[in-house]
């Protein structure tokens, strides 16, 4: 029978779909807590993430400014990208041969504040992860350097960038792993936490070249 609330079908479904919710949030929950732990007991041999860090500087001039005197963020994200490239192209330097770099997504880039006209950016780019054989994370922290006010200097742009390495025939290169600086804890959270991002970047891909028929269970996208 029909009423305000649907009918009996829908009201069971609706249930049924709630408990799987719970369910899979509990394990998922669990899922993060083993791979975690996992992590930290795990950290691979490799060059140093501080070691991998780039830094420029650039200048914000009237072109690069909105109506408001603001730095344009695509203006931001573009001088983001270069840092990001640079420090990546550097990493994979050591393989002395040509290597395509190819710039496959961009996440957790947040704007808190602007920048103005005259205003030194500083960035900070950092290879924090790589996942085999040619997957890097690259980190990139923008601060500026506010001359008219004694320079002084606050963050305003973070971003993490998914660079991928090739050959020259369009193969997977084998990269240098990098490993958090011995006695840093922070870094070493942060290098943890990336692996759950990577997770969780492979679980959205899947669903995103979803094309029917039975869909997996991926644990790491039902915690989310």
């Amino acid at each position: 029978p029909l009423d305000s609330t649907g009918c009996v079908e829908e009201r069971y479904a609706a249930m049924l779909a709630g408990e799987r919710k719970k369910v899979l949030l509990k394990e998922g929950t669990r899922f993060i807590d083993r791979e975690l732990a996992h992590a930290r007991e795990t950290y691979p041999e490799g060059v140093p993430i501080s070691s991998t860090t780039v830094r420029m500087t650039e200048l914000v001039l009237p072109p690069h400014t909105n109506h408001m005197n603001n730095t344009f963020g695509g203006q931001i994200m573009a001088w983001m990208h270069k840092a990001a490239m640079v420090a990546a192209q550097r990493h994979v330097g050591q393989h002395k041969q040509l290597v395509y770099l190819k710039t496959c997504a961009v996440a957790a880039v947040d704007f808190p504040k602007p920048s103005k006209a005259a205003d030194h950016l500083l960035f900070a780019a950092t290879v924090e992860r790589i996942f085999s054989p040619h997957n890097m994370l690259v980190s990139v922290h923008v601060q500026k350097r506010v001359i008219l006010e004694g320079s002084r200097i606050e963050t305003i742009n973070n971003g993490l960038f998914h660079i991928q390495a090739w050959t020259a025939d369009k193969g997977p290169i084998s990269l240098q792993l990098v490993t958090p600086d011995s006695g840093n804890e922070d870094a070493k959270e942060a290098f943890d936490k990336l692996a759950w991002r990577w997770q969780l970047m492979q679980a959205r891909a899947v669903l995103f070249g979803f094309q029917g028929g039975p869909l997996p269970l991926i644990k790491t996208l039902a915690a989310e």
